[in-house]
């Protein structure tokens, strides 16, 4: 499976994410032209601007290039290559899927070597919920989006001066927003969630940009810090925090994200890589390992004395421990 979600920008805009949509298709392959969202313009442009999109990329006939209207009869998905979902109003959009069991087809269709194109409101039908465009809702019902990206919800069109709207709407929703400009996008696979240009997300009025970031696409761990590490970790001048290696931490993996919050504001978050995994029997073996600096701590003995606060000799003997190492 592959599945691109573009932030809805036009022909020029979306280079770098078209490209790479269009790199997996083969002259003879078939493409699904799915533009019901659309509420601007009729189908028969639609199916022009798309033809000339497809033509700017490869060189599928435009007979192998089936639309869909709200009328069509739903074909069998396995019989095309690829899928591309259009934008215009997201409510209207997801109606037209759950109506016609498409989010069931779609995560069928995914299952197996499926390539999906959402484009602006093909897009956001995918994250957690589709409330970050509540003011499209107009008299549509209300369903469940298809959840396919971690929980997320998603938002295009994405531009600076909206970063108020995002901070107050992840806190509203109760949801992180991964927030897509028009020249970028997520490139998603059986293994990772990629960025592709400049992608931010809002979590609880934060915002971190994850241009940088491949999201794996296993468990995202939590962690509360103390203020006075939380503020160092936030700063790069402590890349290591340590742990006793408990079940929970005996999850962490390299490549995989965690999300620090600070004890004493739990809405000031951050997310950083775990870049790598420092074993030890103890705190004391450990420093041998690594810099006690990276850890925060002038020296061992500070180190030594702070952590054995947390965790006795004897809960370090019994479950190890860790200095999971981290890049923002």
């Amino acid at each position: 499976m592959v599945l691109f979600l573009g932030g809805g920008g036009d022909i020029q805009d979306s280079i770098e994410i078209d490209t790479a949509f269009f790199s997996h298709l083969m002259p003879n392959d078939k493409i699904l032209y799915i533009p019901v969202a659309c509420d601007f313009t009729t189908y028969e442009n639609c199916f022009v601007w798309f033809n000339s999109l497809v033509k700017k990329y490869t060189n599928i006939p435009s007979d192998n290039i089936t639309m869909l209207s709200e009328t069509s009869v739903i074909p069998n998905l396995n019989d095309y290559k690829a899928i591309y979902i259009g934008g215009g109003n997201t409510y209207k959009l997801l109606d037209y899927i759950c109506k016609n069991n498409l989010d069931i087809k779609f995560k069928e269709y995914l299952k197996g070597s499926g390539i999906i194109f959402g484009g602006s409101a093909g897009a956001i039908i995918f994250g957690k919920t589709i409330e970050t465009v509540i003011e499209e809702k107009e008299n549509y019902t209300d369903n469940p989006a298809l959840n396919m990206v971690k929980d997320y919800a998603i938002r295009c069109h994405y531009q600076p001066q909206d970063d108020k709207l995002f901070q107050n709407l992840s806190k509203k929703i109760k949801t992180p927003i991964i927030t897509l400009p028009e020249n970028g996008g997520l490139k998603i696979d059986e293994n990772n969630i990629k960025t592709i240009g400049n992608v931010f997300i809002f979590n609880n009025g934060i915002k971190n940009i994850l241009s940088e970031i491949t999201l794996r696409k296993k468990q995202m761990h939590n962690m509360r810090v103390k203020e006075k590490y939380y503020n160092l970790l936030k700063s790069g001048k402590k890349t290591i925090e340590l742990r006793l290696f408990d079940e929970k931490r005996q999850k962490i993996k390299i490549g995989d994200i965690i999300e620090f919050s600070n004890a004493s504001n739990t809405e000031d978050t951050f997310l950083a890589k775990v870049i790598n995994l420092h074993k030890a029997p103890d705190f004391k073996s450990l420093c041998s390992k690594i810099a006690v600096q990276q850890a925060g701590f002038s020296s061992q003995d500070e180190l030594l004395k702070t952590l054995e606060e947390f965790y006795s000799i004897q809960r370090q003997k019994e479950f190890g421990v860790v200095g999971i190492e981290i890049k923002i």
